[in-house]
């Protein structure tokens, strides 16, 4: 973190009752924080305490927020850049929908969303074009409808164990458990 910076964020807590002459200590005691876990504290200091907080205090609300401002693991990039881009309709308001990318899935039929969609009956106008056609476990007589079930990748497809172990990371840092 820069001292510019760091500046940058004690001076929006300038309301605060009490702000001191100059921010010298806080520098010393909270240079090291991350940028993203600073602005983090120090968006909690301004909604929650009413003096502008001495360095301990804002040590505390980056502990209480720094959950939230860790920087992610970047996802791998499985696009690739069209040669030429690819005109794939038209919005509402005359403006053509350009692609210029091509994504890839770990697994086509869920789209990487652990949900598989299935069509139950017969085939009609309802039924989407990517749907496999399968009964669900309905026993009764049933009209045609669509259901879903968790995919075959759920247990094995990356991006959805990535997610899962961001999501447990969130729920161990808000339940205070490292």
């Amino acid at each position: 973190m820069t001292r510019a910076a760091f500046d940058a964020q004690m001076a929006r807590m300038s309301g605060l009752r009490f702000p001191p002459g100059d921010t010298d200590t806080h520098w010393e005691g909270l240079q090291e924080l991350p940028d993203p876990v600073l602005e983090a504290a120090v968006s909690r200091a301004i909604r929650f305490r009413v003096d502008f907080p001495v360095p301990a205090e804002l040590r505390e609300d980056a502990d209480a927020v720094a959950h939230y401002a860790r920087e992610l693991p970047p996802e791998d990039d499985r696009g690739t850049d069209l040669a030429d881009p690819v005109t794939i309709g038209t919005l509402p308001t005359g403006t053509p929908v350009t692609a210029t990318r091509l994504w890839r899935f770990y697994h086509e039929d869920c789209g990487d969303s652990g949900i598989e969609s299935l069509w139950c009956g017969e085939p009609g106008p309802q039924r989407k074009p990517w749907q496999l056609q399968q009964a669900c476990e309905r026993r009764a007589a049933h009209d045609s409808h669509e259901w879903t079930r968790r995919c075959t990748c759920y247990d094995s497809n990356p991006a959805l164990i990535r997610k899962r172990e961001r999501q447990q990371k969130f729920a161990d840092a808000k339940a205070g458990r490292k």
